[in-house]
C-alpha cells in the first residue's frame, strides 16, 4: 500500500515538472520538422519542460553523456525550440572557466558545459570547417548562463562566441536540475532564431538547407581548450526535413528512386551534405566515393567528377550504353580536371569549356569566380521549373556556385550531330542566360571585349528516344558542401532529380488501333492513338507536341507521317503504297516529357488487281501452259524418231 501511495506521488511530482515525456516517434531517417498549431502556445525557456507546451513537438531518442534522453524539436513562424532531459546518479558542479575568442588567452580550468551544435551545411563535420562553421548554442554547466557561438574547425579552441566576433545574440537556453527517486533530473532548452542575418556568427538559416540536422556535445570537468577527443563521445547526429512534400504528377513514388552517387576522386570532405539531402528528401540512395560504374538497378545515376578522375574507354562505354538503352544519368563535371570532363561532353556531343562564366551587374567584382543567378533563368518550357513537384513546392529565386561552361552549338545543329548514341534526340538548356553574361574565354577574370556566351549554357539535358536521359551540368561545384545549402541550389536540385530519373513528367502513347491488319495495295489504313501522363490522364494537343508515324518494310521506313488532330484521340489515314508484311510504328515527342514509343501494329499488303488472283484468269494461263507443254513434247518426240 505505502508503495503504490509513493509511486502515485512520484507521478505527479514528474507530471508536474513536466518531466513525464513519452516518445512519440524514434530517431529514424525520414521525419519532418513539425511546427505549433494555429491557437497552441510556443514552448517556455525556463527549465520547466511540460507536456502542454511540447504538445506538438516530434520526439527523438538518443544517448548524452551514457543516459537516455528524450529530444523534444518544434518550430513556429520564426523560432526554433529544443528541449531534452536524462537522469543521473550524481551532477557534479565545476567552475565557470569558458572560452571567449581566438585573440582572449584561454584559462585552462576544468569546466563544465554542453553544447547544441547545428549543422549548416549537412556535412557533419565534427567541429564545422573554416570555409563552413557550424552555428552553436553553448550552455555553462556551473551557473547556467549560455551564449551563442560557433564552431570552426579549430580542435584547440573549439568554440568561439559571435558577440566577440561583431556577431549577436540569436538564441537562448538554460539548464535546471531537480532531485528524483533515481538521482538528479536535468533538463535542457534552447531556442534559435530560423532566420538570423548574422553572419559573423555563422548563425543557421532553415531557409538555406530545408534540413535541421544537429547534436549535442559535452565537455564534463575538462580543461577550457579539451578536444572533441578529449570530451566525452557527442550524440548522434539527429536530422529533420521541412514539410514541404509537393503535389506534383509522380508514376512511381521518391522513396522507391534508387540512386546511384558515384564521386570520381572527389575530396573526401566536399560532397558529403549531398547524401543527407537526398535521403532526407525520400531517395533511396547509395554512395559510392570509388567511383565504380556499376548501373545495375538503377534509376538514376549522380556522376561527380573530382579534380583527380580518369575515367576509362570502358566505363565511358558503360556510361553510353545504360543511356542508350533508355538508363537515366545526372553529371557533374569538373574544372578541375578536362580531360574527363572533355571525354564525357564529346561522348553526347558537347564541347567543354574549362574556364568560368562571369555575371556582370550581379557580381559586384567580376574577377570574382561564384556567380548568383536568377531562378527566373530556368528555363520555363520544363516542367519542374515552376508549380508544386513530387518533392518540393518552394520556387527557385536564386541559384549560387561557380560554373565552368558548355558550347552545344553542334547538339543544336542535327545537320552535324543527327544523332547521339545511334537515336534521334532533343536537347534542353536547362538555363536560358542572362544577356549580360560572358564566357571567360582566356581566363583571366576579366570581360574582354571580344568575350561573349554564344552556344554557351550552364547545363544541358538530352532526351533520347528510347527514353535515356542525360543532363550535364559543368560545374561540381554546385553539389558540393561549399555551394549546397547556398541561395535555392538545393529546391533545385529537389526539382531537377525527379525529372532526370523521370518518375515525373511522363507520357505514353496507349489505346493504338488501326481499322483492318490486311489490305490491297494502294489503299488506306485509318490509324487512332492516344497519349497519357503517369497517372492515365490524356495529354491533348500542346504546341511542342509532335507525333511520328512510320510504315517499315524489311527493316527501312517506307513512309513517315505526322499525326493530325487535338485530342484525346490522335488519327491518321496511311497510304499502302507497298507490298507484304510491314510495321507501323509511333512515336510521340513533348519537350519536357521525353520521348514514347507505341507498340509496333503489324500488317500485311497483298499486291494490287491484275495479279492472276482471279479463277479464270488462272485456268486461261493454265490452259495455255498446257498446250504449250504439249507441242514441246510432240516436237521432242518427233526428233527423237
Amino acid at each position: 500500500m505505502l508503495l503504490t501511495k509513493i509511486k502515485i506521488i512520484m507521478l505527479v511530482i514528474m507530471v508536474t515538472l513536466g518531466l513525464f515525456f513519452v516518445p512519440n516517434s524514434s530517431h529514424a531517417d525520414l521525419i519532418s520538422l513539425p511546427e505549433i498549431k494555429g491557437g497552441n502556445p510556443s514552448p517556455i525557456v525556463d527549465g520547466n519542460i511540460t507536456a502542454v507546451e511540447w504538445q506538438d513537438s516530434v520526439t527523438l531518442n538518443t544517448t548524452i553523456n551514457g543516459h537516455n534522453a528524450s529530444v523534444r524539436v518544434v518550430k513556429d513562424d520564426t523560432t526554433l525550440y529544443i528541449g531534452f532531459n536524462y537522469t543521473t546518479p550524481d551532477f557534479v558542479f565545476v567552475n565557470d572557466t569558458i572560452p571567449i575568442n581566438s585573440t582572449v588567452a584561454y584559462n585552462n580550468a576544468t569546466h563544465d558545459w554542453l553544447v547544441l551544435q547545428i549543422d549548416n551545411n549537412l556535412d557533419q563535420q565534427e567541429l564545422g570547417t573554416e570555409s563552413s562553421p557550424d552555428d552553436a548554442i553553448v550552455i555553462d554547466q556551473y551557473n547556467s548562463s549560455y551564449f551563442d557561438g560557433y564552431f570552426n574547425g579549430n580542435l584547440t579552441h573549439p568554440v568561439f562566441s559571435d558577440l566577440n566576433n561583431s556577431g549577436t545574440e540569436d538564441s537562448s537556453a538554460i539548464r535546471a536540475n531537480y532531485s528524483v527517486t533515481e538521482g538528479i533530473q536535468v533538463v535542457y532548452e534552447f531556442t534559435k532564431t530560423l532566420e538570423s542575418i548574422d553572419t559573423n556568427g555563422s548563425d543557421f538559416r532553415l531557409s538555406k538547407a530545408r534540413i535541421l540536422q544537429f547534436r549535442f556535445i559535452s565537455w564534463l570537468n575538462k580543461t577550457a581548450n579539451a578536444t572533441l577527443v578529449e570530451s566525452e563521445e557527442p550524440t548522434e547526429w539527429l536530422t529533420l526535413r521541412l514539410n514541404e512534400t509537393g503535389s506534383g504528377i509522380a508514376t512511381k513514388e521518391a522513396a522507391k528512386t534508387n540512386i546511384r552517387l558515384s564521386l570520381e576522386k572527389v575530396p573526401e570532405n566536399e560532397f558529403l551534405g549531398l547524401p543527407t539531402v537526398l535521403s532526407q528528401y525520400g531517395f533511396g540512395s547509395l554512395s559510392d566515393r570509388a567511383g565504380n560504374f556499376s548501373f545495375e538497378d538503377q534509376d538514376l545515376v549522380v556522376l561527380i567528377l573530382g579534380s583527380e578522375s580518369t575515367i576509362t574507354a570502358l566505363e565511358l562505354d558503360k556510361l553510353s550504353y545504360y543511356a542508350k538503352l533508355g538508363g537515366q544519368v545526372l553529371v557533374f563535371l569538373s574544372d578541375e580536371d578536362t580531360t574527363s570532363s572533355e571525354t564525357i561532353a564529346n561522348e553526347f556531343g558537347l564541347t567543354f569549356l574549362p574556364n568560368s562564366v562571369i555575371l556582370p551587374g550581379v557580381n559586384n567584382n567580376p574577377t570574382q569566380k561564384t556567380i548568383r543567378m536568377p531562378g527566373s533563368a530556368i528555363n520555363r518550357s520544363l516542367p519542374f521549373s515552376v508549380g508544386p513537384t513530387l518533392v518540393t513546392d518552394q520556387e527557385v529565386n536564386d541559384l549560387e556556385f561557380s560554373s565552368s561552361a558548355l558550347n552545344i552549338s553542334n547538339l543544336l545543329d542535327k545537320s552535324t550531330t543527327p544523332y547521339i548514341l545511334s537515336q534521334d534526340y532533343h536537347v534542353y538548356d536547362i538555363f536560358n542566360l542572362p544577356d549580360n553574361m560572358v564566357y571567360d574565354a582566356n581566363g583571366n577574370g576579366n570581360i574582354d571585349d571580344d568575350e561573349n556566351a554564344n552556344f554557351i549554357s550552364l547545363g544541358v539535358s538530352i532526351d533520347l528516344l528510347k527514353g535515356g536521359r542525360i543532363s550535364i551540368i559543368p560545374s561540381s561545384a554546385t553539389v558540393s558542401d561549399e555551394y549546397l545549402t547556398e541561395s535555392d541550389n538545393i529546391p533545385f536540385l529537389l526539382r531537377l532529380i525527379p525529372w532526370n530519373s523521370r518518375i515525373v513528367n511522363t507520357i505514353s502513347i496507349n489505346s493504338t488501333s488501326v481499322d483492318q491488319h490486311a489490305v490491297t495495295r494502294g489503299h488506306t489504313i485509318n490509324l487512332n492513338l492516344n497519349l497519357e501522363d503517369g497517372l492515365g490522364n490524356v495529354i491533348m494537343d500542346e504546341p511542342e507536341l509532335s507525333i511520328r508515324v512510320d510504315i517499315i518494310r524489311t527493316g527501312n521506313t517506307v513512309t513517315s507521317y505526322t499525326l493530325s488532330g487535338t485530342g484525346p484521340v490522335y488519327t491518321q489515314e496511311l497510304d499502302i503504297s507497298y507490298h507484304g508484311w510491314m510495321d507501323i510504328k509511333t512515336t510521340a515527342f513533348l519537350i519536357g516529357y521525353g520521348f514514347a514509343e507505341g507498340e509496333k501494329i503489324a500488317i500485311f499488303s497483298q499486291n494490287t488487281e491484275g495479279s492472276y488472283n482471279d479463277l479464270t484468269e488462272i485456268s486461261f494461263l493454265l490452259i495455255i501452259v498446257f498446250i504449250i507443254t504439249i507441242v514441246i513434247v510432240a516436237i521432242i518426240w518427233v526428233r527423237t524418231k
